[in-house]
């Protein structure tokens, strides 16, 4: 690891800028001990509840700081344009609502409902674009092209990544000391900025990150040295839908990120079912997978007494929500 190509990818004074902006519109989310978990796990397992972030997922992090410095465009009540599978698009209708902007959010065929309908009460116009995000991408940035619109892009975007930095600046200030962090991954955006935001605040901690089966696209870039693009995939933790890292999220995770590991989807919702129990409250399948690792892998694979698992997002879709944990 080098300081100059962390610099360059994402430098720590947008990382220290990220932090003190969004301590002005948001407080700390909890890092906290699950008894129940770690009887269960075998573990000391901590739980960092991004779920009670005004849009009840981190996402909202990236996309208030993005929108924030979108304020000094030339433009800064024009509408924003991005897609999504869900959370992304809820953080920047929120941010949007914020600054009396105007979001269109592109989701695909199938998206939550929960999640869509909630872009709507901030005011979102929504598109459905494409049978999965890649394809709603590629509608939202012909959209930006059509009409010079800015486009806020879920992970490959340095104040987004520097917006989800700020967990692992918090969990540098109040996390379990030498814990392993595990972190799911999609593009990419989280678990590099939490590996960033704990570098610049000089822990030392390990991180780990966790993708379903199939959607491995982290891994085998990491593997392969280079950005690797997986084919079309389902899986329950729509989270984690992005076919493939992009560059910027890619280096920072080659540089940062300890390993990262994948598991099943009966994994993922007996995860779930096992946090409900332990804690009772309702978790994302996205947020499962870092429980659902800890429950298929021991320590020769995810070492440590102490893991700190995030817990990213809590916009369950009511059908799952009673398949998985019973009504």
């Amino acid at each position: 690891m080098t300081t100059a190509t962390l610099e360059a990818l994402l430098p720590g004074e947008l990382v220290t800028r990220a932090a003190e902006y969004l301590r002005t519109v948001l407080r700390p989310t909890p890092c906290q001990y699950s008894p129940g978990l770690s009887d269960l796990l075998g573990r000391q397992v901590w739980l960092k509840w991004e779920l009670i972030q005004p849009t009840r997922s981190f996402k909202v992090r990236g996309a208030l700081f993005a929108v924030h410095e979108l304020a000094h465009a030339a433009d800064p009540a024009a509408p924003l344009v991005t897609a999504s599978t869900g959370n992304h698009g809820l953080g920047v209708a929120f941010a949007a609502f914020r600054a009396g902007r105007t979001a269109h959010v592109y989701v695909p065929e199938g998206a939550n409902p929960a999640k869509v309908g909630a872009m709507r009460v901030l005011g979102a116009q929504i598109h459905v674009a494409g049978s999965d995000w890649q394809e709603a991408f590629e509608h939202a940035s012909s959209a930006c092209v059509r009409t010079g619109l800015s486009y806020v892009h879920s992970f490959d975007d340095p104040h987004i990544v520097a917006g989800q930095s700020t967990i692992g600046t918090e969990l540098a200030d109040d996390g379990p000391e030498g814990a392993t962090v595990l972190a799911p991954v999609g593009g990419g955006g989280l678990i590099a900025g939490v590996a960033r935001g704990l570098a610049v605040a000089g822990s030392d901690a390990k991180i780990v990150g966790v993708e379903p089966a199939g959607a491995d696209r982290m891994r085998r870039s990491l593997e392969a040295g280079r950005v690797v693009r997986v084919p079309p995939f389902s899986t329950i933790a729509d989270g984690l839908a992005a076919r493939a890292a992009s560059d910027l999220t890619f280096g920072l995770a080659r540089e940062l990120v300890d390993r990262v590991v994948t598991v099943g989807e009966t994994a993922i919702r007996e995860a779930m079912a096992e946090i409900f129990r332990a804690e009772r409250l309702v978790v994302e399948p996205s947020s499962a997978t870092t429980i659902a690792a800890l429950a298929t892998y021991d320590r020769s694979v995810l070492p440590g007494d102490r893991v700190v698992c995030l817990m990213t997002g809590g916009n369950v879709d009511p059908a799952l929500l009673r398949e998985v944990v019973g009504r």
